[in-house]
């Protein structure tokens, strides 16, 4: 019984090593999006052309969208997710919040949804820090009640 205690302890230290790789990348992402949506200073007027459902799930659809910035034209498509906290968008006028110095940086509506996503990814990474947590404490409780099994 014993090699199972190294074998717990390897399995340990690879998902401890792979939490703080995510929790690291998560963390980066936030900061990417909140920074995002601050340079993002300017507002037009853009008009959603089209929302098309691209699969049999009704929680998947496409956007057509068009906004115009300093007499330029800009026309894209967009997929999105409404189960992952976007609202539905639907066709009509909507807000475009885009970067001054880079036109290309943009989002649509009030509210910028890839800082939204990166909380969400967060408060994911924060639960699986709680189960590996969980984990460590069983396994420590179990080592003290049958040492046995688990000294070297």
């Amino acid at each position: 019984m014993r090699r199972f205690a190294l074998l717990y302890r390897i399995a340990y230290a690879v998902i401890f090593v792979f939490l703080v790789f995510l929790l690291v990348s998560t963390l980066k992402e936030l900061d990417d999006a909140k920074a995002k949506r601050d340079r993002c200073t300017a507002t037009t007027q853009g008009y959603i052309d089209r929302v098309t459902n691209t699969s049999r799930s009704v929680d998947s659809d496409k956007l057509e969208y068009r906004f115009t910035i300093n007499g330029v034209e800009y026309k894209h498509h967009k997929s999105y997710n409404k189960t992952i906290g976007e609202k539905a968008f639907k066709e009509g006028e909507i807000s475009v919040h885009y970067n001054p110095d880079q036109v290309s940086e943009y989002y649509l509506g009030d509210t910028c949804y890839e800082v939204e996503h990166a909380k969400d990814h967060l408060l994911l990474t924060a639960l699986m820090w709680v189960i590996l947590i969980i984990m460590v404490i069983v396994h420590i409780v179990r080592s003290i009640r049958t040492p046995e099994y688990y000294d070297d």
